[in-house]
């Protein structure tokens, strides 16, 4: 078992055991269902913004920063030039919960060329690999940490001989190389270059040249490890045209091939790799989407280098539009990419700051809660030029950017990443109690009624999972249910019966009966308000042992003078006498009426609206037996009629209602736990009776359902059960109680209807 289609639509509604994959906490629980089979509880949190820290409040400000993580000093280490765009700089920080702590900021060149700079993080030597141009060339060299000390290894520099515009570099794990890219000036096409370090000295390769007239316009890249690659994404300079490039460093000159991922109108493109789904993200400024941030999602063919792109998402919110700086990292420890960006001066968005995160299914990128970083207050109070890098170490994003606010100075933040591992296709249902990791438990699954855990919900409302594992009624993509009651009713008879059969109530509801069989009794209870169990109390109890020692259903007159009880072992429906209505104390035996010849273990009784029909069924014959009274209510002037045979749909019948006129009627049993829908086309005529639908599971509540009863309008149903020995109140929409509805308005105790469609 793998995912949802093999358990719907057959598993629909029941409460199925399955391993739990981390601890599941207590009831209550929203749970998806895992790859592999297992389930988890459904978990996530809002992005939480850390204090701001200045990096070199004591340097001339900066234009730009790029963010590495050093992982031999556990280090973020930003990168940046001044104002001018002549001052290359490097800084160490130590995140430690919410804060970083800079050390002392080193210069690595006081004349490079504008912006013309690049840095990223060598892993097999241990160093920033850096690279600036000076106008004609390039140098790349290198820098070391101690703790958050810096030093540059200038003297080893290497030279490039190429005049650039943009230059980039990213790091290639798989080959232990730096990929330093560019555009040419000499010919406006893309070309790269790979540095190898041996100690701190970096060696160049020769150029690979980007095919045809391909211009890099404010490229970024992302190393793939799956197959080894490092691809690019760029909007080309004049038509804007989306394009990727899969570059092979292996070799000892870099070779690659070119993908498209949209044709034209792409700005500001940024990627990162999914390392969860094999797959690069990328998102953009999508002028063809009206300036709206769109992501996608590929996947890299190591053999051919091409990249197979899905459809991509679109975003509306004035939030996403126009976004002028964006960048993205994929969160290894919450198997998601986190994008964030500052927005244009487009109103409303006004240079506002934004975070969000994007998980995948299959090719397409899902996207999660939209939040503000930094709230819009105009360009003059903007954070502009954002970068940000994945610290490994704390499980957390680091983000740099310009704070135009605060006299242009860099700054950076942590950010504690939200993240929910649901999606809008593996929510599985509702845990019934706690499950500890490795063990097995049971979920009410979609489709069924989820009750335990659950409370102060507003009846017919409609809850949704939220990405934290929450229900509200905030709406999201993953749809709960709809809530049947606000607090739980349910009410134990276990002291007075510790096997209740059956369940009856006067005409108004302030009164209520349960028959018994480990006290052979009727036991009766007061309800100070009609029909509402949480106000029941016990009153007296009206023994039937010398007449029954397995008493299994109840039943009375409309004016309460006679009650009528099913002995399931004699197989007889026993009649008394009251002269006080609805007073079991005043009860006396007067006859019985034996259906053996029919039923050898009679379990429910039930009455036409006159008194002329008698109605029994029993889990001897799996069927509903019909007599004919010729006198109204005097069981001793019975006669069989006809038979309906039950034993398709129950083969445990414990009792039977009817709707006022008889043309419904319900069954409830042990061996299915629900209710069970038949229409009779001539009122409480049997042999015009015809399946119609087996309802929500009652398990959830009470695994042995014995008796049943209506409020008087049909908008309440009681189940009396032998599990707990209770009596559950539920809430129905009608008295025709259609239990096909796909919502399932079956009736529970504070509880959600956990909604399935096929």
């Amino acid at each position: 078992m793998t995912n949802l289609s093999d358990l719907f639509p057959a598993g629909a509604g029941k409460q199925v055991s399955f391993t739990a994959s981390g601890n599941v906490t207590s009831s209550g629980k929203p749970v998806i269902l895992n790859s592999d089979g297992t389930v988890s509880e459904v978990a996530g949190g809002a992005f939480a913004i850390g204090a701001q820290s200045s990096a070199v409040a004591s340097i001339t400000p900066r234009d730009y920063s790029i963010l590495n993580y050093d992982t031999s000093q556990d280090r973020v280490v930003l990168a940046y030039v001044t104002s001018t765009g002549t001052n290359f700089y490097l800084a160490a920080g130590e995140v430690s919960g919410t804060t970083i702590t800079w050390g002392t900021p080193v210069e690595i060149q006081s004349s490079i060329n504008a912006a013309q700079w690049a840095a990223a993080y060598d892993a097999s030597s241990s160093s920033i690999v850096y690279a600036f141009e000076t106008g004609t060339n390039i140098q790349v060299g290198c820098a070391t940490l101690s703790g958050s000390t810096i030093t540059v290894h200038d003297s080893n520099e290497a030279t490039i001989s190429q005049n650039v515009d943009r230059l980039y570099c990213v790091y290639d794990a798989s080959n232990s190389k730096t990929l330093i890219y560019a555009k040419a000036n000499s010919t406006n096409v893309g070309i790269c270059w790979a540095a190898t370090v041996t100690g701190t000295t970096p060696a160049i390769s020769s150029s690979f040249a980007f095919s045809g007239s391909d211009t890099i316009d404010v490229a970024s890249a992302v190393h793939d490890p799956d197959q080894n690659r490092v691809i690019i994404a760029s909007g080309l300079t004049g038509t804007s045209n989306g394009k990727c490039y899969t570059i092979d460093c292996s070799g000892a000159t870099p070779t690659g091939a070119t993908s498209q991922f949209q044709a034209t109108d792409v700005y500001n493109p940024n990627i990162t790799y999914d390392t969860a789904n094999d797959k690069v993200v990328i998102s953009y400024y999508d002028n063809a989407n009206s300036g709206y941030q769109s992501y996608i999602a590929g996947t890299v063919d190591g053999s051919s280098n091409a990249i197979t792109f899905g459809t991509k998402t679109t975003t509306s919110s004035a939030q996403n539009q126009y976004p002028s700086w964006n960048t993205m990292r994929f969160d290894t420890a919450n198997s998601q990419s986190v994008n964030i960006w500052t927005g244009s001066s487009t109103s409303p968005d006004n240079y506002g700051s934004y975070i969000t995160n994007a998980t995948l299914s299959g090719t397409t990128v899902v996207l999660g809660d939209l939040e503000t970083v930094h709230a819009p207050a105009g360009s003059a109070n903007s954070w502009q030029y954002v970068s940000m890098v994945y610290d490994p170490d704390t499980n957390k994003m680091v983000i740099a950017y310009s704070d135009y606010g605060n006299s242009y100075y860099p700054y950076g933040n942590v950010v504690t990443p939200g993240f929910t591992n649901l999606t809008s296709t593996n929510f599985l249902g509702i845990s019934d109690a706690a499950i500890s990791s490795a063990a097995t438990g049971n979920i009410t699954m979609k489709g069924g009624i989820a009750s335990k855990g659950l409370s102060s919900l507003t009846p017919a409302s409609d809850y949704y999972v939220q990405d934290d594992g929450t229900i509200t009624t905030v709406s999201s993509s993953v749809k709960a249910g709809k809530a049947l009651s606000a607090t739980t009713q349910t009410f134990s008879v276990s002291s007075q019966d510790t096997d209740p059969t059956g369940l009856a109530f006067n005409t108004d509801g302030t009164k209520m009966f349960v028959v018994g069989n480990s006290a052979n009794a009727i036991h009766e209870y007061a309800l100070s308000t009609g029909f509402d169990i949480s106000t029941a109390s016990f009153t007296q109890s009206f023994s039937v042992a010398s007449q029954s020692t397995a008493p299994s259903g109840i039943a009375f007159k409309p004016d309460g003078t006679i009650m009528f009880v099913a002995e399931a072992y004699n197989s007889t429906i026993l009649q008394y006498a009251l002269s006080s209505a609805f007073d079991v104390s005043s009860a006396s035996y007067t006859h019985n009426f034996n259906v053996a010849s029919q039923e050898a273990d009679v379990r429910g009784v039930a009455f036409n609206s006159d008194g002329t029909v008698m109605l029994i069924t029993g889990i001897g014959g799996d069927d509903v037996n019909e007599y004919a009274l010729s006198s109204a209510y005097d069981v001793s002037s019975a006669s069989f009629v006809d038979l309906f045979s039950i034993a398709s749909q129950e083969t445990n019948p414990q009792d039977l209602l009817f709707n006022s006129d008889g043309t419904t009627m319900w069954i409830v049993g042990d061996d299915n736990d629900a209710l069970i829908q038949y229409t009779l086309t001539s009122g409480f005529d049997v042999s015009t009776a015809s399946y119609t639908s087996t309802g929500s599971s009652l398990a959830s509540q009470d695994t042995s359902p014995m008796g049943m009863a209506f409020n008087s309008d049909g908008t309440k149903l009681y189940v009396v059960g032998q599990q707990n020995d209770a009596v559950y109140q539920y809430a129905t929409t009608s008295t025709s109680f259609s239990t096909d509805n796909r919502i399932g308005k079956a009736l529970s105790t504070t509880a959600i209807n956990l909604e399935y469609q096929s």
